[in-house]
């Protein structure tokens, strides 16, 4: 070296002392321990840094298969949206399936229910049918009977002619007559009419010399059917009605098994009995119908489900034929005969009279007392006044052929009592004597029912306050309620 090189080389050059070396070494310890602690963060930091990644990387697989798995319920969402529709056809025809072999259980099981009856019936007609042990060999059928009558049929009377031939030649046995009814009607009533059967088919044989000493007779009413009154579904069973309506015969030796009948005595009068007349008295010579139906052309009607009930008989009036059944002398045995009508599905019917061979609607009979008296006519009812109404606004002002209006102004049995003065300014009074001897005065002659209201309230401003518009229909007298009753005006 140079000797310049040697002076700043010499220049340079620091004594070394121990303090010195001291604090080098403390400076020297300071750097290693940062670099030491530097280290340690930097090893802290990478490793900090790798877990985060671990991390993440563990969050990411998480959300993958958070992922897949919401993927996965989606899927099956719409896969199960897709099917229900599927489903809920195949599940409700499963229902429809089940349900129709329900159905067919259950119209098996009544097919099955109603041939245990059916037999059942057969049985006890067969059990009650007599077996005459007193004989051995004798049997008699039942006799039967139309609804509410105790008229003899032919062949019952063919029946009776057996018991009346077995009867005489054993004329020390005896046999018992059970009069039996169906289930309409009251207790009381069907007792009654029972008793009438009996005693019936009683006075047959005592009439063809059988002795009163031979017959022991019971009536029964309602209390013992041989078969259903009614069917399962709660319908009318004619047919099952038809075999209780009866009266049956059993040896002598069989009177204990008569428990629930009554013992009667033998009554003439009683056989000789029509109809069962109670209640409420009847009017000499009154009879009470239900008329079921009127037509002008009658071939059209159809009465098969009322056969059962009678025969229908029918009445041509003023070109309309009018159908009735039954023949009562009380209007509560009519009112009861018409329910039962009314349940058999003509829900029109209504109760009619017939006085001294005369037809005429209950509202001309209820009236017919105070008429005679030159009283007023029993109210008209709300109903029918509605009615009254109607026809004058649909047909007020209609004119038909052969059809003519006039005002009664009133109705007297002594015709010379009825003095005309308060109206006969309004025209000429005329006055007509019908066959219920009753004689009715009317004023005025109109081709339409307004003109003959309008008439009718200057005959009402005069003082006769029952007035009320009639008509004629082809000359023959007939009520405005007659013309509505029987579909004249199509309401």
């Amino acid at each position: 070296a140079t000797a310049e090189e040697v002076a700043i080389l010499e220049s340079s050059m620091v004594l070394i002392t121990p303090d010195v070396k001291q604090k080098t070494e403390e400076e020297a310890s300071s750097r290693a321990e940062e670099d030491a602690r530097r280290k340690a963060e930097e090893e802290a930091r990478l490793k900090a840094q790798e877990e985060s990644g671990l991390e993440a990387e563990a969050n990411a697989k998480r959300k993958a298969v958070e992922e897949a798995r919401l993927k996965t319920e989606e899927e099956a969402r719409l896969k199960t949206e897709e099917e229900s529709p599927v489903k809920a056809n195949e599940s409700a025809e499963a229902l429809a399936r089940k349900e129709a072999t329900a159905r067919a259980e259950t119209a098996a099981r009544a097919k099955v229910m109603e041939e245990i009856r059916l037999k059942a019936e057969e049985e006890a007609g067969t059990q009650t049918s007599v077996d005459q042990r007193v004989t051995g060999d004798a049997k008699f059928e039942n006799i039967l009977f139309d609804f509410d009558k105790a008229t003899l049929r032919a062949k019952s009377k063919k029946e009776l002619d057996a018991v009346q031939l077995y009867l005489a030649q054993n004329n020390t046995q005896k046999i018992i007559i059970g009069g039996h009814a169906d289930a309409v009607g009251t207790e009381k009533y069907n007792l009654k009419l029972s008793e009438r059967r009996t005693q019936r088919a009683a006075a047959y044989l005592i009439d063809r010399g059988i002795s009163e000493s031979q017959l022991v007779l019971y009536a029964f009413g309602k209390t013992q059917p041989i078969a259903a009154n009614t069917n399962s579904d709660g319908s009318d069973n004619p047919n099952g009605r038809q075999k209780n309506r009866r009266a049956e015969f059993s040896g002598a030796d069989t009177e204990s098994d008569m428990v629930g009948g009554k013992l009667i005595a033998f009554s003439r009068r009683v056989a000789n009995q029509s109809r069962q007349i109670a209640g409420s008295a009847a009017f000499k010579g009154t009879f009470y119908k239900v008329q079921v139906a009127a037509y002008k052309y009658p071939k059209n009607y159809k009465h098969d489900k009322l056969d059962d009930l009678g025969q229908v008989a029918a009445l041509n009036v003023n070109n309309i034929t009018r159908f009735t059944l039954g023949r009562f002398n009380n209007l509560k045995e009519a009112r009861q005969f018409k329910k039962l009508i009314v349940k058999r599905g003509t829900a029109d019917a209504f109760i009619t009279a017939e006085v001294d061979g005369e037809r005429k609607y209950l509202n001309e009979l209820n009236g017919q007392a105070t008429l005679a008296k030159g009283r007023s006519p029993k109210p008209i009812s709300p109903a029918a006044m509605v009615a009254y109404r109607r026809v004058m606004d649909k047909f007020g002002d209609e004119r038909v052929e052969g059809l003519e209006f006039n005002v009664q102004v009133a109705a007297y049995q002594y015709a010379e009592n009825y003095s005309g003065k308060a109206v006969e300014a309004l025209g000429e009074i005329r006055s007509k004597k019908l066959a219920d001897s009753i004689t009715r005065f009317t004023i005025g002659s109109f081709r339409t029912l307004q003109e003959a209201e309008n008439f009718k309230k200057k005959v009402l401003n005069k003082g006769t306050n029952d007035a009320f518009v009639t008509a004629r229909y082809n000359g023959n007298r007939i009520l405005v309620k007659d013309l509505i009753d029987n579909n004249f005006y199509a309401l």
